[in-house]
């Protein structure tokens, strides 16, 4: 084989490939991203003001761990912040009568429920038949919890003032010595 053909076939994967990483990392949406989008989405559909840290942490949880649909009681579901008490109630309705959904254009046939209200909660949302449920066992919420531990410990070496001894004679002259 000629080394120009192979220089040549080497070069044009390289241009290849210079031309399609770009493509595709713009495509690929982190979790960051996405939770900004619906902050910035729900802050401009409400004039209320709210602190931003919190309802990002909030979002972050409901992304690592989507609400399942076909078992979520109505105070799950207003934890999404996006659907109101009457798209709540139809949603639970719906799913009653027709034992669950299966995907989230089955939601799209429901009154109230539009393509971008959809498109606002597909990241924080699953629709499992059956939720699974686990043990509590003290290892997993460990290994698997989200845990903080604060601890404050203060020890006085002398003692105070306050707490010394002082006689009869001198409590009367001065009651509020203690």
């Amino acid at each position: 084989m000629d080394i120009r053909y192979l220089h040549k076939i080497f070069i044009s994967l390289i241009l290849s490939l210079i031309i399609i990483s770009p493509a595709y990392s713009q495509s690929d949406i982190t979790a960051k991203e996405i939770i900004n989008q619906r902050i910035e989405e729900l802050s401009a559909k409400t004039d209320m003001e709210f602190d931003f840290s919190e309802i990002y942490e909030h979002f972050l949880e409901l992304y690592e761990h989507p609400i399942n649909i076909n078992t979520a009681d109505a105070e799950e579901l207003r934890t999404l912040l996006f659907l109101n008490d009457n798209q709540i109630a139809i949603l639970i309705d719906a799913r009653n009568k027709n034992g669950g959904f299966q995907t989230i254009y089955e939601l799209k046939e429901l009154d109230g429920f539009y393509i971008n209200l959809l498109k606002d909660i597909e990241p924080f949302i699953t629709f499992d038949k059956t939720e699974k449920k686990e043990k509590l066992q003290l290892s997993r919420m460990l290994k698997y919890g989200k845990n903080q531990v604060i601890v404050r410990y203060g020890r006085v070496l002398e003692d105070q003032k306050g707490y010394a001894p002082i006689s009869d004679q001198e409590l009367a002259a001065n009651p509020n010595r203690r």
